[in-house]
C-alpha cells in the first residue's frame, strides 16, 4: 500500500502542476489525458456506478468530466480571478470522489449517502500531498462538503439558518456556481428543475446577506450563540464580557506545545493532562475519566478566580476539546473553536503579557508555493473547526476569554478573534518523528477509505 510520504518521493503532482492544468483562454480546453492519471482515485471513478434515475450518463467518472466541462463553459466561471477559477475547477474534479467509499446498493437502488464529507477528507489528503496552500485547500474542501446543499436548501423550513451556517464553510456564490455545473453535467429527467433550484438557493443566500462572504454577525458572542442554539436570531447583538483569558493548545504529541507555552506564557498556570497523569499515576491509554475530571476541576478554580491560564492537551479534533465544551455548559463561561486566521506578527505575544496586538487580516491566510522546501521542513501550526487531523502537522495556540457571559478570542493578541497560524522551527528534535506521525494518520485514513 502506498503511503502519502512515499507518493511524494515518487514524484506525485505538485500544486504548481494542478495550477497549470486549469483550463485557460483562449481555447479553455480540459486536458483529461493529463488530469486523469494524476491519482488512482480518479481512474477508479470510471468503475463506480450511480443511480440511473439521477445519473443516466453512467459512472461517476463520466459525470465528473461532464460537470467540469459544464463549469469551464460557464461565462461566470471564466470571469472569475485565476485563483478562484482553479479552486472551482478542482472542486468539480474532486466533488464526487467520496462515492468510491460510500456507494452501495440498498433495496434495489444505488446510494452514496455521506459522500460529500468522505470526499472532502480524500481531497484534503491528496491536496496536502500536492502541497496545496492551506487556505486554498480548505476552501475547496468546504465546497465539496456543501456541494449538495443548493439542491435542497429551498425546501427546508429552516433554509435561512442552513444558508447562514453554510456561508461559514463555503463561499455561497461559488458554491451555487459549482452546483449549477453539477446539475448541468448529468442526464436526468429533473435536470432543469435542479438548475432552477440552485438559482432559488442563490437568491436565498443573497436575501440572508451572505452571498459572497460569511454571514456578518454583530459580534463573536452572537455567532457562537447562533451555532449553539437552534432558536437564536442571527441578527441579535449579544452582550460580551471577558474577565479572563484561557489559552488552548492544539497539536499532535511531540509537536512543541510545551515549548510554545514556555516561550510565550511562562508566568501562566497550566492545566496539563500529561502532568495530571503523572500526578495521579494514570496511564496514557485506557479510560481517562479521572484525569479529565481533575483537569476540569482545576480549570474551574481558575475560572472562579478570574485568572488567566493555559489548557494544554492535544485538542486536534472536536472530541479532544470535549472537556472544555462540557465545562462551558456546566459553568457560566463560553468556549468554542474558531476558523484559522492570519499569521501573527513575529514579535506578537499573548495579550496577558501586555504586548502589542496582532493586526487583523483576512479570515484565511494563503501561503506561497513551497519552492525551496522550507515549508515542508517547518511545523505547520493551525487549528481546524470540523476536521480530524489529516494532513500537515497542526499546532495552535488559541487564546479565548472566559468568565461571566464571556466568549473566547482565538488569537495571540488583544482584539483579534481568529486562530493564529504559527510557524515553529525551534523544536528540531521532534520534527522527523512528528511528521512521521502525521503521515501515519493520513495513511490510516486512506486505508479506511479504500476498505
Amino acid at each position: 500500500m502506498t503511503r502519502p510520504r512515499d507518493r511524494l518521493r515518487r514524484g506525485g503532482p505538485s500544486f504548481l502542476d494542478l495550477e497549470a492544468l486549469v483550463p485557460a483562454a483562449p481555447d479553455w480546453r480540459v486536458d483529461w489525458g493529463a488530469i486523469w492519471p494524476l491519482w488512482p482515485e480518479l481512474g477508479a471513478l470510471d468503475t463506480c456506478p450511480q443511480d440511473p434515475r439521477h445519473h443516466g450518463e453512467g459512472d461517476v467518472g463520466t459525470h465528473t468530466r461532464m460537470v467540469a466541462e459544464a463549469l469551464v463553459g460557464d461565462a461566470e466561471w471564466r470571469a472569475l480571478p485565476v485563483e478562484a477559477r482553479g479552486r472551482l475547477f478542482w472542486t468539480a474534479v474532486f466533488h464526487d470522489i467520496g462515492k468510491l467509499v460510500t456507494t452501495r446498493e440498498e433495496h434495489g437502488r444505488i446510494t452514496s449517502r455521506g459522500h460529500s464529507r468522505r470526499g472532502a477528507a480524500i481531497a484534503r489528503r491528496l491536496l496536502w500531498e500536492a502541497r496545496a496552500p492551506f487556505a486554498w485547500r480548505e476552501a475547496l474542501c468546504g465546497l465539496i462538503v456543501c456541494h449538495q446543499l443548493p439542491f435542497w436548501l429551498i425546501e427546508r423550513e429552516d433554509g435561512e439558518r442552513r444558508a447562514i451556517e453554510a456561508s461559514w464553510t463555503a463561499r455561497p456564490d461559488h458554491l451555487c456556481l459549482h452546483s449549477r455545473a453539477d446539475a448541468r453535467g448529468r442526464v436526468a429527467a429533473d435536470r432543469e428543475g435542479l438548475i432552477d433550484t440552485v438559482a432559488l438557493a442563490r437568491m436565498m443566500f443573497e436575501e440572508a446577506g451572505c452571498l459572497a462572504a460569511p454571514f456578518p454577525f454583530a459580534n463573536d458572542e452572537s455567532r457562537v450563540a447562533f451555532f449553539e442554539r437552534e432558536d437564536r436570531d442571527p441578527r441579535h447583538a449579544a452582550h460580551e464580557d471577558h474577565p479572563c483569558t484561557v489559552t488552548m493548545m492544539a497539536g499532535l504529541p511531540g509537536s512543541g506545545k510545551d515549548h510554545w507555552i514556555a516561550r510565550h506564557c511562562p508566568d501562566l498556570p497550566v492545566v496539563s493532562l500529561d502532568a495530571l497523569r503523572g500526578e495521579l499515576g494514570a496511564p496514557a491509554t485506557g479510560n481517562q475519566g479521572t484525569v479529565v475530571q481533575a483537569a476540569r476541576e482545576r480549570a474551574r478554580e481558575h475560572l472562579r478566580a478570574g485568572r488567566d491560564f493555559v489548557w494544554n492537551a492535544t485538542n486536534v479534533a472536536r472530541a479532544h476539546a470535549g472537556p472544555l465544551s462540557r465545562l462551558r455548559r456546566a459553568h457560566p463561561h463560553r468556549l468554542y473553536r474558531s476558523r484559522p486566521g492570519p499569521s501573527p506578527d513575529p514579535e506578537c505575544r499573548p495579550r496577558c503579557h501586555g504586548a502589542a496586538p496582532c493586526h487583523p487580516g483576512p479570515r484565511r491566510q494563503a501561503r506561497t508555493p513551497d519552492t525551496d522546501g522550507s515549508a515542508r521542513r517547518s511545523l505547520r501550526a493551525y487549528m481546524t473547526q470540523s476536521t480530524p487531523p489529516c494532513g500537515p502537522l497542526r499546532t495552535a495556540a488559541a487564546s479565548f476569554r472566559s468568565g461571566g457571559a464571556a466568549r473566547p478570542t482565538f488569537a495571540t493578541g488583544a482584539g483579534v478573534d481568529q486562530v493564529s497560524l504559527l510557524r515553529t522551527r525551534e523544536n528540531a528534535p521532534h520534527r522527523r518523528a512528528t511528521f512521521r506521525r502525521a503521515a501515519m494518520i493520513d495513511h490510516r485514513v486512506a486505508a479506511r477509505g479504500r476498505r
